[in-house]
């Protein structure tokens, strides 16, 4: 991104620096623009917007205000505000389009959009940055930001934009492991119309400077061995985990250079197992520990980590097993606290009026996420109407329940972290008694009862929290499970999907960043993913996306869109 500011750059070096104790009203636009310029080089971005604000306004004795409103973009972007930098390079676009450094723009508007996974709008806007000075910057940026993109997106974008030999290239990598004919046939079709000698020496420079990165995964394998054709199939989940794993790394082998190197470990559920697996000179080298995912142990592979300066992450649980301080330990689930967070952001700003319902379960989990939900409500001025634990043997009371409390139709919503069955039976009945139209918001596991139909879940405007969402009609989806049948001969299951679109994040950051990547994720903002709902680690060290459905049309939609 070195270009992104470098003539800002010469200008504040040709230019005197002026910081002085001044009134607003008394600061010239020469020197405040001066200030903006030294604030943005010290890293200082929040003084720098609050200086460059009154620059970007056009007015007679300022003559700044293209250069202020293409700092302020950068310097948003530089705090990873993605979706204010892109309002503000796009809103220059339009103000001041014949502005001498316009292409730098373009560069950096297309920059944001593919960082929003915006694939098609980031090349309409690279269309316009295909300068000399810019080429080699605006090809790296192609080759690092649309990686993550789907192979079907990829197509329709090398389709759009046929003359791309970036795109071509990209395409051309991932269809080179396919067995498909018309794969192939477009593969021909690519390394006949494009010389692809330039990428392939860039990839081969950079892949010998880059190192292996070793991942020591200590899972509850509880067999002799990881070989999936193996009789026992007991460990079947955490097998499919593991093989989506090694999919991932194939993939990313054969499509990005990317060198992986997995070193698995059966812990066997065993405190005294892990202890031992720890005192191994190979985990103690390790660029990243995977697991445990169960309890046992978790604690002291958590510490063992923070003092190695290793990074742990712990797939497949939403419960934290470690201190919350323990900055080098991950998750790859949020945890029940931040689905309940994102939960109350989510109904606060879209599920308007004042009354709210909590209906929670037995369980410890249920017991916190509704209390914290509670306290998040209050705090937005809502009123609490009904708080109460309801199980199997309280179900039936439910009307009663939501009539005394005054549940009716000026009800924002019902919160219902609650996986009783006879509770979910019970509070569709009351509603339709009560003539309720309430919107609910619940756990998946709603959905896999077979009590009620998509219509009906429709009809009560029920939201579920699903992390695990998987869209059969994706062509990726498609994909995989085609892979994975011809590998395994069964259908995979949901943690085989998990297992893949972890290390194909992870997989990915080392990629863009190298082994530090770590340092990068507080600030690395939301990636979809492939397979699943994608994920997000600003603010937090458990994944801080939480995806939201609700079903509309028959199909289940995702009404909370990342930032």
């Amino acid at each position: 991104m070195n270009k992104l500011y470098f003539w800002l750059f010469i200008c504040w070096l040709t230019s005197p620096v002026v910081l002085l104790a001044q009134s607003p009203s008394s600061i010239t636009p020469e020197t405040r623009w001066q200030q903006a310029q030294a604030l943005f080089e010290q890293g200082a971005y929040a003084q720098t917007l609050e200086t460059l604000r009154p620059l970007t306004a056009i007015s007679a004795n300022n003559t700044f205000a293209p250069q202020a409103n293409y700092l302020y973009s950068l310097t948003l972007y530089k705090q990873h505000e993605l979706k204010q930098a892109q309002g503000a390079v796009e809103n220059l676009l339009q103000k001041f389009p014949q502005w001498p450094q316009i292409t730098e723009a373009y560069y950096l508007a297309g920059v944001i959009a593919a960082e929003r996974q915006q694939w098609s709008k980031a090349l309409q806007f690279w269309q316009f940055a295909y300068t000399d000075e810019l080429k080699t910057d605006l090809n790296n940026a192609k080759l690092r930001l649309l990686a993550p993109s789907p192979t079907d997106t990829l197509r329709f974008l090398q389709e759009k934009y046929a003359a791309d030999a970036t795109l071509a290239f990209m395409l051309a990598n991932r269809l080179s492991s396919s067995s498909r004919d018309a794969d192939k046939l477009l593969l021909d079709k690519l390394q006949h119309g494009f010389n692809f000698s330039e990428f392939k020496t860039t990839v081969a420079q950079e892949n010998t400077n880059n190192q292996t990165f070793n991942i020591a995964a200590l899972l509850p394998f509880a067999h002799q061995n990881t070989n999936y054709k193996a009789a026992n199939r007991s460990n079947q989940p955490i097998l499919d985990f593991y093989i989506g794993i090694k999919m991932a790394i194939d993939e990313l082998a054969s499509s990005r250079n990317i060198n992986i190197n997995l070193m698995a470990y059966d812990t066997e559920k065993n405190a005294s197992k892990i202890q031992s697996l720890l005192a191994l000179p190979e985990v103690s080298k390790a660029d990243m520990i995977l697991g445990p995912i169960y309890p046992q142990g978790a604690a002291e592979i958590a510490a063992f980590a923070q003092e190695k300066q290793i990074m742990l992450l712990n797939p497949l649980t939403s419960q934290r097993q470690w201190d919350s301080t323990n900055q080098w330990a991950y998750m790859s689930e949020a945890t029940a606290e931040t689905q309940t967070k994102r939960v109350a952001e989510f109904s606060a700003k879209n599920l308007k009026g004042n009354k709210v319902a909590i209906i929670y379960g037995v369980t410890s989990k249920d017991t916190m996420m509704a209390n914290l939900y509670k306290k998040l409500m209050e705090a937005e001025g809502r009123n609490i109407a009904l708080y109460r634990q309801v199980g199997k043997n309280s179900a039936a009371n439910l009307v009663k329940f939501l009539f005394q409390a005054g549940i009716d139709s000026t009800t924002s919503h019902i919160f219902v972290p609650n996986d009783e069955p006879l509770v979910k039976i019970q509070l569709m009945g009351a509603m339709g008694l009560l003539h309720l139209k309430v919107p609910i918001i619940t756990y998946d596991t709603w959905l896999q009862s077979t009590d009620f139909t998509f219509e009906e879940w429709q009809r009560r405007n029920t939201h579920f929290i699903y992390p695990t969402y998987i869209d059969d009609d994706n062509e990726e989806v498609k994909r995989f499970k085609k892979k994975y049948i011809e590998k395994i001969k069964i259908m995979p299951s949901i943690r085989a999907f998990q297992g893949y679109d972890l290390m194909m994040y992870f997989g990915g950051l080392f990629a863009d960043y190298g082994k530090d990547f770590r340092s990068k994720l507080r600030t690395e903002s939301y990636r979809k993913g492939i397979l699943l709902s994608g994920f997000d680690y600003r603010g937090g060290t458990d994944n801080q996306f939480v995806p939201i459905f609700k079903i509309e049309d028959l199909n289940l939609k995702l009404v909370n869109q990342p930032e």
